[in-house]
């Protein structure tokens, strides 16, 4: 037995030991500033021992932390183990106004005042609560009372900046925040404070003179000291990153905010942060930065849920992820607040089409040029598009309203596309009727462009349907005629069509004539130097014929007509 009672005694003070180590080390993380460390430490002390010391300390840990419902639960215990002490109860005043629960903060800090009204921390305590409750007048009253108690004090000069800030009267919160930094250079509230009030001061004047300009440089000296002063303090750098991002200078906002987000990822003004940081990296265009942001925000700040989805879609586009694009729009289209912009359908498509969901982009095309029918690259892209689907109606009405709202450069193209999607659609019932309306369009394209060596040959092509062979072959001479590409790729085809044309009609004569001038633009064209040979073959030169197919087959030796005719010339 009594070894068992040595052994309990043993394991006791250890486990005592160990609770001190950890109060020990919460206390030199808090003050290292370390809060999240310090919480875990603390929270070991607590399991085993409830003193009040480590309850204030734990309550203090997440008033820094920005946590005041769980700083106030701290502070409660400590009421109700060790009564309605001032030092107690100005930090449950304190919580109470940080939660918004102004009256109740009052009535706490009041009762600290009560309890030992020549205290001037009590006194103060009290008047920081009326600012919160924009009680002004009064708490000007209680602060001056307080400063006359103990005039030494950084928190006294702290509460008089705090209530001309709230009025403000930024010039003489500035001066109350550095009399307040004089008497504790390293009091981190007093020293943001300040720095917020230079850039209030600096928003006072006219943009861009020179003392705006002194007063916002004095403000980011003050961030930059309290950064080096005190690297964790999280509101710190909220702050700073607000001022940041409202200033436009979106790099420093969010740099701001990141070191924000990962010392306070789960405060309750993450969210904001989040969301303030998410848009500095839109305006960076750092879309994958932007886009692991604003898939927190959009689904944890409904105050911005659809512009934050807005911006997630775009993002997600921007960067080629088109799965994030998708999905954003989607959840946009399912929310009937919502109504979608000309642009919102564009992306939507581009991402849809993209993700090869061509149904979807398809409507979404539509819906966008509904909203904007004058947007002429898409109406183009999009009949394009159509076309590639065999829609040919649907592309038809899609360029024939881009030709009545556009006149650009791409307009030519545009007729020439409605004249081809009319001649695929021809069949035999409605053949010729097609035909004349692919006509009419490869003219307007033609009117549009008198160099769309293009629409020359496509038109040719329609005449040749229609069996009108010398209006096709003019207009395969005008493909010649007009083209400007140095590659002459409509000439060639040009010059291919016609001696298509003069063998189907057997005027060799003219065959070898095409096929020459052919040749003196394309010397190496398997198919002009074929239609050479059949020129010479048809009119019964045995010689030429075997020379001109020897030629076809030094460029293509599969090439069965030359090989056939070589066999048959007995060449």
């Amino acid at each position: 037995m009594r070894i068992l009672i040595l052994l309990f005694c043993v394991f006791t003070i250890g486990v005592q030991q160990l609770a001190a180590q950890s109060m020990d080390r919460a206390k030199t993380l808090y003050k290292e500033r370390e809060y999240q460390a310090a919480a875990e430490e603390i929270k070991k002390f607590l399991a085993t021992n409830l003193e009040t010391d480590a309850l204030l300390l734990a309550g203090d840990i997440y008033l820094e932390m920005e946590y005041p419902d769980s700083a106030l639960q701290y502070f409660t215990k400590a009421e109700k183990k060790d009564g309605d002490k001032p030092e107690i109860l100005r930090r449950i005043g304190k919580s109470y106004s940080m939660l918004g629960q102004h009256q109740t903060a009052i009535t706490y800090t009041l009762k600290a005042v009560k309890k030992k009204d020549k205290d001037a921390l009590n006194q103060l305590a009290y008047g920081q609560a009326l600012i919160a409750a924009d009680s002004l007048d009064k708490a000007e009253l209680v602060i001056t009372n307080a400063k006359e108690l103990d005039n030494s004090l950084a928190e006294a000069y702290l509460a008089l900046g705090n209530l001309y800030f709230a009025q403000n009267i930024w010039e003489l919160a500035r001066i109350n925040y550095n009399e307040a930094i004089t008497k504790n250079e390293g009091y981190s509230e007093a020293r943001m404070n300040l720095a917020i009030s230079y850039y209030k001061l600096a928003n006072a004047e006219p943009v861009g003179s020179e003392l705006a300009d002194e007063y916002f440089n004095r403000s980011l000296r003050e961030w930059n000291t309290l950064s080096k002063l005190d690297s964790n303090n999280a509101r710190a750098f909220f702050e700073q990153g607000k001022i940041f991002y409202f200033a436009k200078q979106y790099a420093n906002a969010a740099k701001s905010l990141l070191r924000f987000i990962k010392l306070r990822p789960n405060a309750p003004n993450t969210s904001l942060g989040r969301w303030w940081l998410a848009q500095s990296y839109m305006a960076g265009k750092l879309y994958p930065e932007a886009i692991a942001e604003l898939e927190i925000v959009s689904t944890s700040l409904d105050s911005v849920k659809v512009k934050s989805t807005i911006m997630l879609a775009q993002a997600g586009m921007f960067s080629k992820n088109y799965e994030v694009s998708v999905n954003a729009y989607r959840s946009l289209s399912s929310d009937a607040s919502y109504d979608f912009t000309a642009k919102d359908w564009e992306f939507y498509g581009i991402s849809a089409i993209s993700t090869k969901d061509t149904l979807l982009a398809i409507t979404a095309f539509k819906n966008s040029l509904k909203e904007d029918p004058k947007n002429c690259l898409l109406a183009y892209r999009f009949g394009t598009l159509l076309r590639s689907r065999g829609l040919y109606a649907d592309a038809i009405e899609t360029f024939k309203s881009r030709l009545d709202n556009c006149n650009d450069s791409l307009s030519s193209q545009a007729a020439m596309l409605v004249g081809v999607s009319f001649f695929t659609l021809a069949d035999s019932k409605e053949k010729a009727n097609l035909i004349d309306s692919a006509i009419a369009y490869y003219q307007k394209s033609i009117t549009l462009d008198k160099n769309n060596a293009f629409s020359y040959n496509q038109m040719g092509n329609a005449y040749k349907e229609l069996n009108q062979l010398p209006k096709a072959k003019e207009m395969y001479k005008l493909a010649i005629a007009n083209e400007i590409d140095s590659k002459k790729t409509q000439s060639i085809q040009g010059y291919l069509n016609i001696c298509n044309i003069c063998l189907s009609e057997k005027s060799y004569k003219d065959l070898t004539l095409e096929a020459k001038n052919l040749l003196a633009i394309a010397p190496e064209n398997e198919f002009a130097h074929l239609y050479l040979a059949l020129s010479y073959h048809g009119a019964n030169d045995k010689d030429n014929a075997c020379k001109a197919y020897k030629e076809v087959l030094k460029r293509n030796p599969k090439n069965a007509t030359a090989s056939q005719n070589l066999k048959s010339l007995g060449c």
